[in-house]
């Protein structure tokens, strides 16, 4: 059957091309010089039709599958990656593990799952600090441009971005962070983002989520996001500890010369993104151990954040001027802020 109505939506779509979106109207006015106006319901079922109850995007399902007892249809196109030949990947390679240093085969391994899996949800995610002009960025160029055509790669710019809305979250199999950080941030603006991004980061519980697009009305996905996040601060935000979520590493060197860039973009966009996600494809993850379930472990950076506490320490003054204890005191001590 070439045609599948979604009944929740109230749209038809062509099944050789789910993007291929069409109203009932549409599809009259389409084929309304071959066939003449009001034939819609006789062009579909010669077309042949297939029902459904709703759209849901899921990676890895079959174009029409059941989902608790819901026939849906699903909007994901096939992720799947170009088979590894054997080409040659070294320049890639070594940038990664020239930034990711002693974490740089658990983070090919992350990849490297969520290109093999993206039906599979994983527990940790990586995050990456140092300062700008690194090249975190062409950590994640393969996987931006690739995912990128498909529709699947999302950028969110900072955490505050999160809080109200999430079209940059929708239908997407990769979300990056491109400043990870609550600095600047008052106290709870910080802490409802820290709040909103908890379940999204979450590999456990439910195999779906409820996401509040600003363009479609609160929609459901699979939750199978993989997260990667950036930031140009040595301690960007207070972690709790008994964290499960992060894995960090923070690079310390200066930023390469605008020669090496060049010349690793130009390799990319050559052919290198197609090599390196064909890489990441065949890559064994198993081989050094690694657990898509397991809780992230624990590294030096992410220790220094466990320690501090970047939400309080660096927003006393605002912290002093909310307390109703402090209503009408013009001056404080230190023992006085330390007892709000």
């Amino acid at each position: 059957r070439l045609m599948i109505y979604v009944k929740e939506d109230r749209n038809y779509i062509n099944r050789e091309n789910p993007q291929d979106i069409s109203t009932a109207e549409n599809i009259n006015v389409m084929y309304a010089q071959e066939y003449g106006f009001n034939k819609t319901v006789p062009l579909l079922q010669e077309m042949g039709v297939e029902y459904v109850q709703r759209s849901v995007w899921w990676p890895g399902k079959p174009i029409i599958y059941e989902h608790e007892g819901v026939r849906c249809l699903n909007s994901c196109p096939l992720l799947d990656a170009p088979e590894y030949t054997g080409e040659d990947v070294e320049p890639w390679l070594a940038h990664v593990r020239m930034l990711w240093e002693d974490q740089a085969e658990w983070f090919l391994d992350y990849l490297a799952f969520a290109v093999q899996n993206p039906a599979t949800k994983q527990n940790a995610h990586p995050m990456l600090g140092g300062r700008q002009g690194i090249g975190k960025d062409a950590c994640i160029y393969p996987l931006k441009q690739w995912y990128g055509r498909l529709g699947t790669f999302g950028e969110v710019a900072s955490l505050p971005d999160i809080l109200d809305f999430d079209d940059q979250i929708v239908n997407k199999k990769f979300v990056c962070i491109t400043e990870f950080a609550v600095k600047d941030m008052d106290v709870r603006t910080a802490k409802r983002s820290m709040t909103k991004l908890k379940p999204l980061l979450a590999g456990s519980g439910s195999d779906v989520q409820t996401l509040n697009p600003k363009s479609m009305g609160r929609i459901t996905q699979a939750n199978v996001s993989s997260w990667i996040m950036f930031t140009n601060e040595p301690l960007p935000v207070s972690l709790e500890s008994d964290d499960r979520r992060y894995v960090i590493k923070w690079h310390v060197s200066a930023p390469m010369g605008v020669s090496y860039f060049n010349a690793l973009f130009d390799w990319l966009n050559l052919g290198g993104v197609e090599a390196c996600i064909a890489w990441l494809g065949a890559r064994d993850w198993r081989e050094r151990g690694y657990n898509p379930t397991a809780v992230a472990h624990m590294t030096e950076e992410k220790r220094s954040m466990i320690v501090g506490d970047t939400y309080e320490d660096s927003n006393l003054v605002e912290k002093c001027i909310d307390s109703p204890l402090l209503e009408g005191v013009w001056a404080v001590s230190i023992q006085m802020i330390t007892h709000l």
